[in-house]
């Protein structure tokens, strides 16, 4: 594609529109960003640039259409403050899929950022399925959002902050997690395994109500 600018012919090697773009990607270094209609393809974009930012601009929808396979690299996923809601399918699923190669941090800088969605509490439909390293520094998971499921022996969870709702966090029993930090709201259940994960020097407390 070449463009003609006083006279001058100029190639130009990339141009997105977009009236309601979904997402921002900032790479490392950069004060703006690419606008995206895709998360997918933002998250395609962040793996080739390690440490960049995805930064939800609006409260989305996303389907199992919109499926995200994380397979590489080191980057953050900023909710901004919006929400995501996740229409699942009847059958169980993984929206997010964080591979073996991949480290994903998951933040909320502006603050009352969340997932949601139509998941009931033992639908085996996963927010996030996590091969490689997820760490949750911030984010509300409402219980309709689905799991957040760690059961590969490569895998683990980092959980500093955030605010979980009713149980959706599943670790499975050769897989690294860690917790030293949010607000766990409803039940928690008995095999979950919550002590074995804490942070060393930090204990829970169940309580009633």
């Amino acid at each position: 594609l070449f463009a003609e600018l006083g006279g001058t012919a100029s190639e130009v090697k990339e141009i997105r529109f977009s009236s309601t773009p979904s997402v921002e990607l900032i790479k490392k270094g950069d004060t703006k960003g690419i606008l995206y209609d895709s998360f997918s393809d933002a998250v395609k974009e962040a793996e080739n640039n390690p440490e960049s930012a995805i930064k939800v601009l609006r409260d989305i929808k996303l389907s199992i259409s919109d499926k995200v396979d994380c397979t590489k690299g080191t980057y953050t996923i900023d909710l901004n403050g919006k929400t995501v809601t996740v229409d699942y399918p009847a059958y169980k699923d993984s929206l997010i899929v964080i591979g073996s190669g991949a480290t994903v941090t998951l933040t909320d800088n502006k603050g009352g950022g969340r997932f949601t969605g139509n998941a009931a509490r033992d639908d085996e439909k996963n927010i996030f399925l996590v091969y490689g390293r997820l760490m949750i520094k911030g984010g509300i998971f409402e219980k309709e959002a689905g799991l957040i499921s760690s059961e590969m022996s490569s895998s683990g969870v980092w959980i500093e902050n955030g605010t979980f709702k009713n149980n959706i966090i599943y670790k499975g029993k050769s897989t690294t997690g860690v917790l030293s930090g949010g607000t766990f709201e409803g039940t928690i259940a008995a095999n979950w395994g919550t002590a074995q994960i804490l942070k060393r020097g930090y204990r829970y407390q169940l309580s009633d109500g």
